[in-house]
């Protein structure tokens, strides 16, 4: 059903000689507006709108003119123009009637005050809206029944449940799907009485999809007896990943080794998919893959290699996330075991002689750089590589005397330089990058800080 409120609002008795606009009542409750469906878009996406009519006379004997319509907020005292949603009757003459007409959809609900602007003697006139409906049905996802991880080609299935919550019964007549991927599993129409629920299935086909489904959001119709047409919506998507099948199990358990050891492990599989999956980029060191280029229908395989030196005392379960082109979201395979031996303290694997060096006042009359050194030592029982030093701000440069490997016992410089021309108090960080081997899954860091003063001499 569409219905529109009307709602008059009179130019009451004023000074006759002039254009008077008086609003009698400045609260409209909306929720006593029934609704009528507008179509935003072809693809079906429909949007819940209002009209609130307000009917006007011109009691005095000056034409009455609209200009325009501001929008605001109720706890912001900024308006914006928005003309757009307001239609206005142009002028009136004395003793016209007229009807100003707001569209006013829940897109723009957070929008509740809305200022007329005319030639009113009495200035502009602002009108407020209070929604304060609330929808009978209520749709849950039943997190029991609900796809949110699907091999790409293996079709999802959504259970929802449509709760009635109003106390009339609510008749669930039809539903408008957001993709044509979506269909509907469930019969409709369907009656629920108050306080009654149902379950509704939806499919979605995900063959030749990647990354993300999102289905949209479905849109239940349904009307209560002796009430007007209404609407709600549930968004359904899941995860895509890649159809891979396994021909054993997604985790290897390599029993018990010592601190240290590098366990490797074959995984086999077949792309059961429909899509050709590049590898190019998840073929390192620690998942070594057979073929990089796989097809529908192919065989491959994947070795993971783990280094234990950095692994929890007793109980390891491991995850190794294999991202695989061109999906996003990963595939993950586990390892797990035990590691016997002392574990490794990763507060004290690269320690400074020094973290902190205050140069105090340098003056820059003939220095052509200013520099200084820090003296670092490996004192864990492992080889540690060093990838990278970097030094944050302007005027600085930063270099590791060995960027490598760091065997356990050694040592390395880290050499600061800073431009003299800047003068001035500065503070730079230094950033020392590292990790404790290959597939430790390890990444490290290590900050040292510089300070001083440039002065020209004689200031």
């Amino acid at each position: 059903m569409r219905f529109a409120l009307t709602l008059t609002l009179f130019f009451l008795t004023g000074i006759l000689s002039a254009q008077v606009l008086e609003i009698e009542h400045r609260d409209f409750l909306v929720d006593t507006i029934p609704f009528k469906f507008v179509p935003t878009s072809t693809a079906g996406v429909y949007d819940k709108v209002r009209e609130i009519r307000i009917g006007c006379l011109n009691t005095g004997k000056t034409d009455l003119v609209f200009n325009t319509v501001q929008l605001g907020l109720k706890t912001d005292s900024s308006w914006i123009n928005s003309s757009l949603n307001v239609r206005f009757p142009g002028s009136l003459k004395h003793g016209q009637y007229g009807e100003v007409v707001i569209t006013w959809s829940t897109a723009l609900s957070s929008f509740n005050r809305i200022k007329i602007l005319s030639n009113a003697k009495n200035g502009d006139q602002v009108i407020r809206l209070r929604d304060t409906y609330v929808t009978p049905l209520q749709i849950i996802k039943d997190k029991k029944a609900f796809s949110y991880k699907v091999k790409e080609g293996e079709n999802a299935v959504f259970e929802v449940i449509l709760v009635n919550n109003g106390t009339a019964p609510a008749i669930i007549d039809s539903m408008v799907m957001p993709a044509p991927s979506l269909k509907l599993l469930s019969t409709l129409p369907l009656t629920l009485d108050p306080g009654a629920q149902e379950h509704v299935s939806l499919e979605g086909i995900t063959k030749g999809m990647m990354n993300f489904y999102n289905g949209g959001s479905p849109t239940f119709y349904f009307h209560c007896k002796g009430s007007y047409e209404d609407f709600a919506q549930q968004a359904v998507s899941c995860v895509i990943i890649p159809n891979i099948v396994a021909s054993e199990s997604d985790t290897f358990s390599f029993g018990s080794v010592k601190r240290g050891t590098t366990v490797s492990h074959t995984f086999s599989f077949v792309n059961k998919g429909t899509v050709t999956l590049d590898a190019t980029k998840a073929n390192n060191t620690c998942a070594v893959f057979s073929k990089t280029s796989i097809g529908p229908g192919e065989k491959f395989t994947i070795t993971v290699n783990y280094n234990t030196t950095l692994a929890d005392s007793a109980a390891v379960n491991k995850e190794f996330p294999i991202q695989i082109a061109p999906f996003f979201y990963n595939y993950s395979l586990f390892l797990n075991g035990k590691v016997s031996g002392p574990s490794l303290d990763r507060s004290k694997i690269l320690t400074p002689v020094e973290s902190k060096k205050d140069l105090g006042v340098v003056y820059n009359d003939t220095l052509k750089t200013i520099r200084c050194d820090f003296k670092i030592k490996n004192t864990s029982n492992v080889p540690i590589t060093v990838t990278s030093c970097t030094v944050n701000e302007k005027g600085a440069f930063v270099m590791c005397s060995n960027k490598g490997i760091i065997p356990a016992g050694q040592t390395f410089i880290v050499s600061f330089q800073y431009d003299p021309k800047l003068v001035g108090k500065f503070e730079r960080m230094i950033t020392v990058n590292y990790t404790t081997g290959d597939c430790t899954n390890g990444t490290f860091f290590l900050h040292l800080d510089v300070s001083g003063e440039v002065k020209h001499k004689g200031s």
